[in-house]
């Protein structure tokens, strides 16, 4: 019998954008001297390593520079890419990293952004070496979730109303102020969910403070203060970009159902490709993306934003954006190529090499060619995983692989947000309606596919 993997190769489709850039080598001796080209990928892991992979099968020497917080980074895919260098960060010593990068027998001819704990980095470097970049000047407001949102209020769009609270005291006050009956507290820089809670009473603010200020982001940077934000009624949708010289493009969108489990509202059931057909909000989301993404200085690559849409007023509310592609373990463009016809990664190595592809892109995706879903695993019980019967998935005509976060023998959490789901299956058919009926009869059978065993417990005497 076929593996599982096995068994999903033969529904993955080839991307209509795999191009490989040919190079010759001359003989002559005048061009002895010649580097060849390479291009940087800061922090090549989640989506950055299936960008890096895209690289190099596009013929590019490819440069993984990696960040010291990407060192602390857990569950979001293992890189097992074959790089013609590496470069770690000096933490705290710009010059000296560059000075490894100048010193490599390549010329860099583009740096990108594998993962949001690479953006500032990923910044810096294109700047200094006079790439193609979004610059400086921004990178805090296009890092940190509070300077984003008094940015985008700065330049009259419609933004959250917040304050940075470093006491319980600031929590009470704001919400007083303004009168609030429920907000969102969470980390001002961390990713995946992470830290997030809907608070409806100051009891509730006072422990989700208390949490969030005693525990790191899943790049290990400790959270002094804590962000307290309004609540917004609506849906939520991830916009994604790419960018180049200016000129933005929506390269995907997606309807977020987010589910109320383990007293957590921000538990993903599923992101699931979306479209209209007036197009109406697509536009809407699209005037308002890019003039969000102008106030912020972007300039080239992707970018993935959360954005409400407020039911009341019927007008999108930025939640956050990362000036970095969409995460979800980096196989969406499996899920993307079929039914939109090109995906974000290959579109952000265009933006920075291949102009003219990207110019040929509409301004939003035309009509989508069936339905793709990023479905995401609900762990139930806290303990060790012990098995994930992934040939399961076998009767599914629509599903393409699964990304396992969580593998047996490791520890899981009862689901509360993205960073605990412990896996995401990708779907993707033709035929929307089959989509849809399977990844309801898969939520239907999730219980039965996950095996937990209580983790032992220690009764030594401290």
């Amino acid at each position: 019998m076929a593996s599982f993997e096995e068994e999903i190769q033969t529904r993955v489709p080839s991307t209509s954008f795999d191009r490989v850039a040919l190079y010759t080598e001359e003989d002559n001796a005048p061009f002895d001297n010649i580097k060849p080209s390479c291009v940087i990928v800061v922090d090549p892991i989640s989506s950055g390593r299936v960008l890096a992979s895209k690289l190099i099968s596009r013929g590019y020497l490819t440069i993984a520079v990696w960040t010291a917080a990407s060192q602390k980074v857990e569950g979001i895919g293992e890189c097992l890419v074959q790089f013609s260098a590496n470069i770690y960060e000096v933490e705290g010593n710009l010059q000296a990293t560059l000075q490894q990068i100048k010193n490599l027998p390549y010329e860099v001819i583009a740096s990108m952004v594998g993962c949001e704990s690479g953006v500032e980095l990923n910044d810096q470097i294109s700047e200094s070496l006079e790439l193609k970049t979004n610059g400086t000047s921004m990178s805090y407001c296009r890092r940190d979730k509070w300077a984003m949102q008094e940015r985008v209020k700065e330049v009259g769009l419609r933004g959250i109303k917040q304050t940075v609270a470093t006491s319980y005291e600031d929590i009470e006050g704001f919400v007083t102020k303004e009168g609030l009956t429920k907000w969102v507290m969470k980390p001002r820089r961390d990713a995946g969910s992470n830290g997030v809670y809907k608070c409806e009473n100051l009891e509730e603010a006072k422990t989700a403070f208390d949490k969030i200020t005693g525990q790191t982001t899943i790049f290990g940077e400790q959270n002094p203060d804590v962000l307290v934000q309004e609540y917004l009624e609506g849906i939520e949708y991830v916009v994604d970009t790419v960018s180049c010289d200016g000129v933005h493009k929506i390269v995907a969108l997606w309807e977020d159902d987010k589910r109320l489990v383990h007293g957590s509202p921000f538990v993903y059931y599923d992101s699931h490709l979306f479209e209209t057909e007036d197009r109406a909000k697509e536009n809407a989301f699209a005037d308002y993306a890019f003039a969000v993404a102008d106030a912020l200085g972007v300039r080239y690559g992707p970018c993935h934003f959360e954005i409400m849409w407020l039911e009341a007023t019927q007008e999108p509310c930025l939640v956050e954006v990362g000036t970095r592609p969409h995460g979800a373990g980096g196989n969406f463009p499996e899920i993307c190529d079929p039914v939109i016809g090109y995906n974000q990664l290959d579109i952000q190595i265009d933006s920075y090499i291949y102009h003219e592809s990207f110019t040929r892109l509409p301004r939003i995706p035309r009509k989508l060619n069936g339905m793709g879903i990023e479905w995401f695993f609900v762990c139930y019980e806290e303990g060790i995983l012990e098995s994930v019967d992934l040939d399961y998935l076998k009767k599914f005509q629509s599903v393409l692989g699964v990304d396992m976060h969580r593998h047996e023998g490791e520890r899981v959490t009862r689901t509360v947000d993205l960073v605990t789901s412990p896996g995401v299956v990708r779907f993707s058919h033709p035929d929307a309606a089959l989509v849809l009926r399977e990844k309801d009869e898969l939520r239907a059978t999730e219980r039965q596919l996950i095996r937990v065993r209580p983790a032992a417990v220690n009764f030594a005497a401290a």
